[in-house]
């Protein structure tokens, strides 16, 4: 789906002032699948998320669960937010018996962010 279009400072179409000229098109991918584990079968659902965002620097996978962390990246040093959305996201799916793992890309691919709800 495309999310809409935003200058580089991350304003939308026709806001801000003095910004940059140049616009960034957003898009985000979410497949549904079913969660298999080889002994169990069936143990819920995947939620798999990627979009076209600067992603994960190498090694901050684990870190991107820390309440507060901010990206490392150029693209990110800017970027709105406190912090908190994959901690509490993944505190609310663990309590429900689910989880959520990131998954950096393989050679150029996209990062995924997997929701897994559980079978229940």
């Amino acid at each position: 789906s495309h999310l809409g279009t935003t200058n580089a400072k991350g304003e939308g179409e026709g806001e801000g002032e003095g910004g940059s000229d140049e616009r960034i098109e957003l898009w985000v991918d979410i497949h549904v699948r079913e969660a298999l584990d080889p002994k169990e079968g069936c143990v819920g659902v995947d939620i798999v998320v990627t979009d076209n965002g600067p992603g994960f620097a190498a090694g901050e996978v684990e870190d991107a669960f820390g309440r507060g962390w901010r990206g490392a990246l150029p693209e990110q040093v800017h970027m709105e937010g406190s912090g908190l959305g994959l901690p509490i996201a993944r505190d609310l799916m663990r309590a429900m018996g689910g989880d959520i793992r990131v998954k950096p890309p393989k050679s150029g691919g996209r990062t995924e962010v997997v929701v897994r709800c559980a079978r229940g």
